[in-house]
């Protein structure tokens, strides 16, 4: 992936973020057609498979992924140039994923081909997410990103189960009500374009809280642990 050009890493980038705001609209599917009942959120959380799976089986970028995979050959080389090449892919994808979900958000909410039901269910699922304080907004990004850098840890050994890897870890951000920054930003943008929410609040309140909390979860707490568990490995393979 570090090597990759860059109109590949963009629009593949863009894909994903488009590709992601759909695990929004099915939850909200989801909950706009089962009674208000408190085990609602156990089954409407299932709708948020289906962006992340797009995403995953798809072969899409999305930042959170790379916040793990990626920085692990920049550890074990070391040099500098390593390191720069690493930023070029984090600022590639991120801003391709931000695109794509401002993208999304725009349709659905200007077009209204999602209904009038629908829509309210991701307005609801959008302004509980935008009620956290950001201090819970970052906390719950640390989950998120361990839970995705753990996926991602896991695929290549899941040997054809990977559905079952993904829909497990998937489903754990959802139902614990944890924060992915990239189905976060397609909930606050589509607040704003619904003139519910201002810009500012989607930036600040909600973008740069929950992109440190997954950075600090998928990087700096699972990538460094995990390279240390096999750094040893490296080092005789080389």
């Amino acid at each position: 992936e570090l090597v990759r050009r860059v109109l590949a890493l963009w629009w593949s980038g863009v894909a994903a973020g488009l590709s992601i705001g759909f695990s929004v609209v099915a939850k909200a599917i989801l909950a706009a057609n089962l009674p208000d009942a408190p085990w609602t959120p156990v089954i409407d959380s299932l709708g948020y498979l289906v962006g992340f799976l797009i995403v995953i089986l798809g072969r899409q970028q999305l930042f959170t992924e790379n916040t793990q995979t990626a920085v692990l050959p920049a550890m074990q080389r070391g040099q500098l140039v390593w390191w720069i090449t690493l930023l070029r892919l984090w600022m590639i994808v991120l801003s391709a994923n931000v695109v794509g979900c401002a993208i999304f958000a725009a349709f659905t909410s200007f077009t209204g081909v999602l209904g009038t039901d629908v829509r309210n269910a991701v307005i609801v699922i959008s302004e509980q997410m935008m009620q956290k304080p950001p201090m819970e907004k970052f906390l719950a990004g640390i989950m998120a990103g361990w839970l995705i850098a753990a996926l991602v840890w896991m695929l290549p050994s899941s040997e054809g189960n990977e559905f079952i890897v993904i829909t497990l870890m998937t489903y754990l951000i959802a139902a614990g009500v944890f924060n992915d920054v990239f189905a976060g930003t397609f909930e606050a943008l589509f607040l704003f374009f619904e003139v519910r929410a201002d810009l500012a609040a989607a930036v600040f309140s909600l973008f740069l809280t929950t992109l440190l909390g997954n950075v600090t979860g998928g990087t700096v707490l699972f990538a460094v642990i995990a390279y240390a568990q096999v750094r040893d490995e490296i080092d005789e393979s080389k």
